[in-house]
């Protein structure tokens, strides 16, 4: 999900926490949000499609956006709002650890089904999660971390902000007033879980655990080594390079 909020783009990556995030930032600043999705209801939009869009504006009849009403806004306020993104635009994601991002994903597949357009999902598929696990670590070793490069890119710059679903609530809470979209944000402080699944949450054998560590170690390395820390405490340390979308790294290299 790609949520516009004034000149912020939070641009989701599945599976960190879009529900609830989408309720804080809707229930926040109803008046300045806005979801961005392609015309078919595609609302998960990786770094290269935003980049095409923002370089090229008038590819915004292909999109729509819609308003924390659920009501589309209208083609011309659409076709402005596009344009000043293009001008000037502040980058937001979150990633999760890799462990609990595939446990979410099997449990989601055990309430929501398998979807047989999904390689993973073909390739991987087991009502036995370990059995998934090593599947995925066999098939389609570092997914995970090649996932969240498609929607963040090469590098966190103070250009592109990442947050992460361990800290979720402090981290966008920190977002919203370093940008100044709010001095303050009550309602995220106080906004419960959402979204949370049903399913019991399986044990990850421990040998399989460190395989797919080690198979994950790019997204480890970057924000999870030694150990996770809200962005409030990283930004300092964050480059302020990239003051416009990646336009000199390959993304499909992500793919």
């Amino acid at each position: 999900m790609t949520v516009l909020l004034g000149n912020v783009i939070f641009l989701h990556v599945p599976k960190t926490g879009g529900t609830w995030m989408r309720a804080a930032l809707g229930k926040s600043l109803p008046s300045e949000f806005l979801v961005l999705e392609r015309q078919d209801g595609e609302r998960h939009l990786a770094l290269k499609e935003l980049n095409a869009l923002l370089e090229d504006p008038t590819q915004y009849r292909d999109y729509r956006g819609v308003k924390a009403s659920g009501k589309p806004l209208e083609e011309d306020l659409f076709q402005k709002r596009i344009a000043s993104l293009a001008e000037h635009h502040q980058l937001v994601s979150f990633v999760r650890h890799p462990v609990d991002w595939w446990t979410s994903f099997w449990r989601y597949r055990q309430t929501k089904g398998w979807d047989e357009h999904n390689e993973i999902d073909v390739r991987c598929k087991s009502e036995n999660f370990n059995t998934f696990i090593e599947n995925v670590i066999r098939l389609k070793p570092g997914s995970c971390s090649r996932l969240f490069r498609r929607f963040i890119g090469p590098q966190e710059t103070q250009h592109h902000l990442v947050g992460t679903q361990e800290f979720l609530r402090d981290d966008l809470t920190f977002i919203v007033k370093h940008v100044g979209l709010l001095q303050d944000a009550p309602f995220m402080e106080s906004l419960t879980d959402l979204n949370v699944s049903t399913t019991p949450r399986p044990i990850m054998l421990e040998e399989l655990r460190e395989h797919l560590l080690e198979a994950e170690q790019d997204i480890i390395q970057a924000f999870y080594t030694p150990e996770p820390q809200p962005l409030s405490v990283r930004i300092a340390s964050i480059p302020d390079q990239g003051k416009d979308l990646p336009s000199l790294f390959d993304l499909d290299s992500f793919s």
